[in-house]
């Protein structure tokens, strides 16, 4: 409700009428799921409204603003737990670059790098990459929800630093050298969540792939980590920013890996192979092999 009634104080009028409340929440709504949050936070809303302005009955009163929660859960439907493995996402990265969308597959190694959820790599700014200091990090790292600016984490929390090393895709300082390059105030990934979700859609359409959202590569890079050996629990848990024990075993599922891939065919999964395989050389541009087919 509070981050509700401040958005509304820049983005919307008086709220007196019950048709111009109605109004700012679907607008409010729209804001939110471009900006890659869950449907669970629409619903947390309109159950304060409901709470704290108790003439808004859920069946009759803000319709506007229910049916665009419908909508919202429709286009962003809760997360499965499952965690695919890296020759799925290579695949899916692959797909994106071939079609000129180089940001969104840097977005997509980005997640199974950091464990971050969606929302998250969409509010980073150049500056708040860190090159590697001697003495203080070797690697690179970023400056979550920096504590001069607004945005707060899921927690609420802020100035959370996290590495941005990864033994899956150890060639990505090359990229975030690129990525630190230009004005410093730029987001790093200057795209909405709903464009981002809509280009997901049509790879994996293409690629013949089902029931997979780009929530799920939170999932999947803990899951990889963790069945690789690259990190132990207390690493990952950390890395995630989870709270409990509880949290991150929901999504410690690196067991499953290896069944998950039973769901695709021979054609599928030598595009997968191949995607990994030459993924650096692809985002390099020293891959010779030419293009891939579609599975």
């Amino acid at each position: 409700m509070q981050e509700f009634l401040r958005w509304s104080d820049t983005n919307a009028g008086p709220l007196v009428e019950d048709a111009a409340v109605d109004d700012a929440i679907v607008r409010y709504m729209n804001a939110e799921f471009s900006a890659g949050k869950p449907a669970h936070d629409g619903e947390v809303l309109l159950a304060g409204m409901l709470h704290f302005q108790q003439r808004y009955k859920k069946a009759g009163g803000l319709p506007r603003s229910w049916r665009a929660l419908k909508g919202w859960r429709r286009s962003a439907p809760s997360r499965s737990r499952v965690a695919f493995p890296f020759c799925v996402w290579a695949g899916i990265i692959w797909d994106l670059c071939f079609r000129g969308l180089w940001i969104m597959g840097i977005y997509l190694l980005w997640m199974l790098i950091t464990y971050s959820r969606p929302a998250e790599p969409l509010q980073v700014r150049r500056r708040d990459l860190c090159r590697p200091v001697a003495g203080a990090s070797p690697v690179w790292t970023v400056v979550l929800f920096p504590a001069e600016r607004s945005l707060r984490s899921k927690v609420l929390a802020s100035d959370d630093s996290l590495t941005l090393s990864s033994r899956i895709v150890p060639w990505f300082p090359v990229i975030l050298e690129i990525l630190s390059e230009g004005d410093p105030d730029e987001r790093l990934f200057d795209f909405d969540y709903q464009v981002l979700a809509r280009e997901f859609r049509r790879t994996c359409k293409r690629l013949r792939i089902r029931r997979l959202v780009p929530y799920q590569a939170r999932h999947s890079g803990v899951g990889i980590d963790l069945s690789l050996g690259h990190r132990s629990i207390p690493e990952a848990k950390d890395r995630g920013r989870w709270a409990s024990d509880k949290s991150m075993m929901r999504y410690n599922k690196s067991a499953k890996l290896a069944q998950v891939l039973k769901q695709f065919d021979d054609k599928q999964m030598a595009y997968f192979r191949s995607a990994e395989r030459r993924l650096e050389a692809l985002f390099f541009a020293q891959d010779k092999e030419g293009e891939l087919p579609l599975p």
